[in-house]
């Protein structure tokens, strides 16, 4: 498994994400997005912290004793931002986009952690996380994501240690897998948006968050 990360860019015309090798160049070398042709306006993908920290752990050498714990802990915490910045895509489907700032952020504070995004993307989505990666060709990265979330809390939260461990080789593919998953279910929402305007059935969300926002009230 290579060390490299392939390297993604995403259009800030129309926000789609491709292989950067994807794109077209003009006549004096500028990059030109596939798939609505704007030229010279883009920007890298995911966000430059993000592939740094994978970059790390994919450099990182397996044989450090500390190696699955260091990769669990910041893989995880990549993961989530890399969900928030997902549901945020998602939840400017329909008429809500005017006011999406004011309705998301109680919703990503509220749902925090793997198991409530999750559950807040079955809402906002059209299925779940582990059917859209179904869809995306890779059917068992949903479990790969579960074990290895469940190695971050047990190296968090206990001084026990696991009874199995995850090979640098399932991390490391977890890693590559990420950005595969990310940038298709990224791109199948995003041609629903607003920012894409290319939406040929928008869904009304505001009566399902109001409902979310109502049953955070009465739990809390």
């Amino acid at each position: 498994m290579t060390s490299d990360l392939l390297s993604y860019r995403k259009c800030e015309s129309c926000q789609q994400v491709h292989l950067t090798e994807g794109w077209h160049h003009d006549d004096l070398g500028n990059l030109k997005c596939p798939e609505c042709g704007k030229i010279g306006w883009n920007t890298e993908w995911p966000d430059p912290s993000i592939r740094q920290i994978f970059q790390i752990v994919l450099s990182y050498s397996s044989q450090e004793p500390h190696y699955e714990r260091l990769a669990c802990l910041l893989v995880s915490s990549c993961l989530e931002d890399l969900m928030k910045a997902q549901l945020i895509v998602m939840a400017l489907h329909g008429n809500i986009w005017e006011c999406i700032e004011f309705v998301m952020s109680p919703l990503l504070e509220a749902y925090r952690g793997r198991a409530r995004q999750l559950q807040l993307y079955r809402h906002l989505g059209y299925a779940s996380f582990d059917k859209d990666c179904i869809d995306a060709g890779l059917p068992n990265y949903g479990a790969l994501w579960q074990k290895i979330s469940n190695q971050r809390n047990q190296f968090a939260h206990t001084t026990v240690k696991p009874e199995s461990s995850i090979s640098p080789r399932e991390i490391r593919s977890f890693i590559h897998e990420t950005l595969i998953v990310f940038s298709l279910i990224h791109n199948k929402y995003n041609r629903e948006t607003t920012g894409y305007d290319a939406a040929t059935c928008r869904t009304n969300y505001s009566e399902e968050i109001k409902k979310l926002l109502e049953n955070d009230e009465e739990d809390a």
